[in-house]
């Protein structure tokens, strides 16, 4: 376990901010967390989580301990809260395990590869997996729920902090627990999830918990389709790649464009000012209930006229307004000025503010 000094972390944030961390730490394992607790460092520094970059806006250089998860952080202690689980088959660097269904070297290793429970299955899932692979693996094993959250960015220790969603569907209707290490006891603990305090893209963990949390594993409840009807496969997996075609065609390229993902929250707005809006904006769209409405941010975006909105370094994406993205070698400076823009814009013509979903970092606090 090697502390660097000075690290640069544009290569670990998908916006690719060039700020540096004073000290910057990968974790590959829960031993070694568990050692890092006793380093002096760990003690006297300012502390950040550092996963896959997305959904992230650094604004200056970070002075004090980046740690950065390198790897599932794997823990034959991770359990959910039923007896009928399966701990997920993890892949090394050489196997996939969805892509050769006899070859799973792990096969043995664990009491719980296999439920019995006939409509669900219980899932633990190490938080360094990357999110993508894991519902591609889910798929791949008849098991339902996940489909529609393909293609999001990140890996699955993220995915209840910011309570992921797209496409209707919220992952917090589907985590049953989460284990996770406190980083200011050192102490394991387990969520249930009520205790999460799971909301509109967030959670316990990016309010009150803010920075002092070290995610090792997210438990899913699952639907168990029945494996001797394949077209319920074939519909799973459709679905799947269709929403991955709708991201590729929607979705600007990370690697030309770089982002952060959805910068804004949709906003939400009560019934009486949902009619006033849609007096004045027909076009308008909402998603109601009983007592508010939410409203589609691309589309206030798109209707006071940012789409193609750009100061030369960063802008508005034009394939989705809702995304901002790096242009040309922008700064955080760059950023924040487009998103500032947006937010006026928006807040003239419909009276009514918009939220940044991405995390702004600035020493290590929102």
């Amino acid at each position: 376990m090697i502390i660097w000094e000075n690290i640069s972390l544009k290569p670990y944030n998908t916006f690719q901010i060039d700020v540096n961390a004073r000290y910057f730490i990968e974790i590959q394992s829960e031993e070694e967390l568990k050692e890092l607790f006793s380093e002096e460092i760990f003690k006297r520094q300012k502390r950040l989580i550092l996963w896959w970059g997305a959904n992230m806006l650094f604004t200056e250089d970070f002075d004090g301990l980046v740690i950065k998860v390198d790897a599932p952080c794997r823990d034959r202690s991770c359990t959910c809260p039923s007896e009928n689980h399966i701990i997920y088959p993890w892949k090394n660097e050489h196997s996939y395990p969805w892509k050769n269904e006899h070859s799973y070297p792990w096969k043995n290793e664990h009491p719980y590869l296999r439920s019995n429970d006939n409509d669900h299955i219980h899932i633990s899932v190490p938080a360094g997996e990357d999110w993508s692979d894991f519902v591609q693996y889910a798929n791949s094993q008849w098991w339902a729920g996940l489909q529609k959250l393909a293609g999001i960015p990140g890996q699955v220790g993220t995915a209840p902090v910011s309570n992921i969603g797209a496409y209707w569907v919220e992952i917090w209707d589907l985590i049953e627990r989460v284990e996770w290490y406190d980083l200011q006891t050192g102490e394991k603990r387990r969520y249930s999830h009520d205790e999460c305090e799971f909301g509109y893209r967030t959670s316990i963990f990016k309010t009150s918990l803010i920075n002092q949390f070290f995610i090792t594993c997210v438990c899913f409840r699952l639907i168990k389709l029945d494996s001797s009807l394949h077209s319920q496969w074939q519909k799973l997996q459709k679905i799947s790649d269709e929403i991955l075609q709708m991201r590729s065609e929607k979705l600007p390229d990370l690697e030309l464009f770089p982002s952060a993902g959805s910068f804004f929250k949709n906003p939400v707005v009560s019934i009486e000012k949902w009619q006033e809006l849609k007096g004045k904006f027909e076009e308008l769209i909402g998603f109601a209930n009983e007592k508010m409405v939410k409203l589609s941010a691309w589309q206030l975006i798109e209707m006071a006229g940012l789409k193609w909105y750009s100061n030369g370094k960063a802008g508005v994406s034009n394939k989705h307004a809702l995304i901002l993205v790096n242009e040309w070698g922008a700064t955080w400076n760059d950023i924040l000025d487009v998103m500032k823009v947006v937010q006026d814009a928006v807040k003239e013509k419909f009276r009514v503010e918009l939220e940044p979903e991405v995390v702004i970092i600035k020493n290590g606090w929102e």
